[in-house]
């Protein structure tokens, strides 16, 4: 630029032009295409599918997974998992102890293949470019491995280990992005595991950590690798802790406990510009939003811990960020029984979310989002 402008009214004025022109970091990437859940019903599991717009969700279809749900929610984080390149969803299906795998093109899905989750009461999967892993939380609770084939899934040899706390209650398994760890989250003993993954998908034995807040629960993880913690029995309200992973698989906290000052700190969705984290606060019925500096060290956008409300009654439940960090949804229970709904919101270049829609009544044991 050659002209310089010197007065204040006119580097004022400069200002507000570039900030108009500039595209905020809400609406850089690109735009999400579809949503997706499951019912979670114990007379025959479906995912539901709906198409994102500018005005928020609008239901398009229903595709029978082939498994069972309990009917009740599920209480776990990641019951419905995209592949990294989103063209296929992994769906537990607790009541049959069953995975299943749908092909998706856009808002399009179909059902591939069902397969057993080897184990008993499957609670939440996870999946990176060539494995996918399995939490099972009934009988003896562990995880098991499978490899993506382009027919479906198949076990792999040593890729099957069970948890190792003693209070055993997990609540969600994750791979790294660097796909070289995987975690899982232990509630009533405030623990997590950490599996090494090894180069044929196989795991190394599981390494019990304590959490360095109470009742660890929900997890996401940051583009480079910091791994943020719902702590929902954190006194006095709930709270979340940061943690940087070493290749030993061993946890360092980078920060936190931090107070939300709400309370049962539960599901945490990180957007993918690693900037900003959001955890369901559940029994406040509201969402904390968390800034997260590129180290992972955390704080409250908001000192109240509110950036947003389900509603008067309400219980918040599963969340996601669309790939773009654009739009953040999040699954809601109300006390009128059979009122579960989906929020979405639109997230500003601040961090902060403003109400897009609400979808129509959805099933009671809807569980799990993914948002594609």
């Amino acid at each position: 630029m050659q002209m310089r402008i010197r007065t204040a009214a006119g580097l004022a004025a400069l200002a507000a032009l570039a900030a108009a022109a500039a595209p905020s970091a809400a609406s850089a990437g690109p735009q999400p295409t579809a949503l997706f859940t499951q019912t979670n019903a114990a007379s025959g599991n479906h995912v539901l599918v709906f198409s994102t717009g500018p005005r928020g969700l609008r239901r398009v279809a229903s595709v029978a997974t082939g498994g069972l749900g309990t009917g009740a929610g599920l209480g776990s984080q990641g019951s419905v998992s995209f592949n990294p390149g989103r063209t296929r969803l992994y769906v537990v299906n607790a009541g049959s102890g069953s995975l299943s795998v749908l092909g998706v093109d856009g808002a399009h899905a179909w059902r591939e293949r069902v397969v057993g989750s080897g184990g008993a009461d499957p609670i939440s999967v996870t999946a990176g470019r060539r494995w996918v892993y399995v939490l099972n939380a009934g009988g003896t609770p562990g995880v098991t491995g499978f490899r993506a084939t382009p027919g479906g899934l198949a076990r792999i040899p040593g890729g099957s280990r069970a948890l190792t706390a003693a209070d055993l209650t997990p609540e969600q398994v994750s791979l790294s992005p660097s796909g070289r760890t995987l975690v899982v989250t232990n509630k009533d003993s405030s623990t997590i595991d950490t599996f090494a993954v090894h180069a044929d998908g196989s795991l190394g034995p599981a390494h019990s950590q304590a959490s360095n807040g109470a009742a660890s629960y929900g997890f996401a993880f940051t583009p480079n690798g910091r791994l943020i913690v719902s702590d929902a029995g954190q006194a006095p309200t709930s709270a979340a802790t940061s943690y940087r992973i070493d290749r030993h698989g061993v946890l360092h906290t980078v920060s936190g406990p931090l107070q939300t000052n709400q309370l049962a700190a539960c599901w945490v969705a990180v957007a993918p510009n690693g900037r900003y984290a959001y955890v369901a606060d559940a029994h406040s019925g509201t969402v904390s939003g968390l800034a997260v500096a590129r180290n992972g060290a955390i704080s409250l956008l908001d000192p109240s811990g509110i950036t947003a409300s389900g509603g008067a009654g309400a219980t918040t439940l599963d969340e996601a960020v669309s790939p773009g960090s654009r739009m953040f949804s999040v699954l809601v229970l109300n006390t009128k029984p059979g009122v579960n709904a989906i929020l979405s919101f639109r997230i500003a270049a601040d961090g902060s979310l403003h109400r897009m829609s609400r979808t129509p009544a959805l099933p009671t044991g809807t569980s799990g989002l993914a948002i594609g």
